[in-house]
């Protein structure tokens, strides 16, 4: 099982940040969108070295390739 950790903001703020142990991040969105299904929650999900693996804004999932930045 891996470790995601997983940040909920509103309005640019942090209201919510918990760490995980699922399969797949694909199960990480899943109960991530389930605790907090407002659409107007910005929620990030990181690996355990706080790497973006994925975003959620206005509702829309988005997967975030951290090796390809500088």
């Amino acid at each position: 099982m891996s470790m995601f950790n997983i940040t909920y903001h509103l309005n640019d703020k942090l209201i919510h940040k918990e760490s995980v142990f699922m399969l797949t991040l694909n199960a990480a969105k899943i109960s991530a969108t389930r605790q907090s299904s407002q659409k107007k929650v910005y929620i990030r999900i990181s690996n355990i070295m706080d790497k973006p693996l994925s975003e959620r804004i206005n509702g829309k999932w988005k997967n975030i390739d951290y090796t390809k930045t500088t």
